[in-house]
C-alpha cells in the first residue's frame, strides 16, 4: 500500500500497479471524521510508444513520442508491440487522436508484425474506434515523415486472459519389461 501524508495537498506514490481504496481523514478541535472512496484510485502501466519495443502487461495506457502533454516528433518509424501470454484478446481504445493527415500514420495489427491483417490505418483527427486483437497478440506502427507534428494519441489497452488450470504431466506404460 502506498505511504500517507499530513500534507494540505499531498502527492502520494504508488508503487505498485492496481485499484487502491483512498481515505480522508480530517480534525479539528471538535473532533475527528473520515471518508472512504473505494476502489478511487487506479494505477496502471504507461508506455510512450517510441520509448520501448514490447509489453506482457495485461492493460495499460499507451501515449506517441510526446507524451499525454507534447506532441510527437518529426520522422518517427516505432514498433510497439502488446504481446501477452494466453490472451485470446486485447483491445485498444482511443481517447485523443490527431495527427498530420496526409503523412503520419498509426498502423494496428492483428498479431506479432507487419505480415498479420492490418485492422487499423489511422491518421488526421477522428478518434478511431476500439480496435480488438483476437490473436491475444496486438502490434502497432506509427510512422511520420519529416514536417509538421501534431498532439498524436492516447489510448488505453486491456486484455481478455481465460482462467485455467496448468497441464499436468502423467503417463502410464503398458509394459515395464522393454523387449
Amino acid at each position: 500500500t502506498p505511504s500517507s501524508s499530513t500534507l494540505k495537498n499531498p502527492s502520494v506514490v504508488y508503487n505498485s500497479l492496481g485499484t487502491f481504496n483512498v481515505k480522508l481523514v480530517t480534525t479539528n478541535a471538535y473532533g475527528i471524521d473520515s471518508i472512504t472512496k473505494p476502489n478511487y484510485m487506479q494505477v496502471l502501466n504507461s508506455f510512450n510508444l517510441c520509448s520501448t519495443s514490447s509489453t506482457t502487461s495485461q492493460s495499460g495506457n499507451l501515449y506517441d513520442s510526446g507524451g499525454p502533454t507534447g506532441n510527437y516528433q518529426n520522422s518517427e518509424n516505432c514498433n510497439f508491440l502488446i504481446d501477452i501470454n494466453c490472451a485470446t484478446s486485447i483491445t485498444l481504445s482511443f481517447s485523443s487522436f490527431s495527427t498530420e493527415s496526409c503523412c503520419d500514420h498509426l498502423y494496428i495489427y492483428d498479431g506479432p508484425n507487419t505480415s498479420s491483417p492490418l485492422l487499423l490505418n489511422a491518421y488526421g483527427t477522428t478518434i478511431p474506434s476500439p480496435v480488438t486483437a483476437n490473436s491475444g497478440k496486438m502490434l502497432l506502427v506509427f510512422y511520420t515523415d519529416g514536417s509538421i507534428t501534431s498532439s498524436g494519441y492516447s489510448a488505453t489497452w486491456s486484455s481478455f486472459v481465460p482462467s485455467g488450470n496448468p497441464p499436468i504431466a502423467n503417463f502410464t506404460i503398458s509394459d515395464i519389461n522393454p523387449p
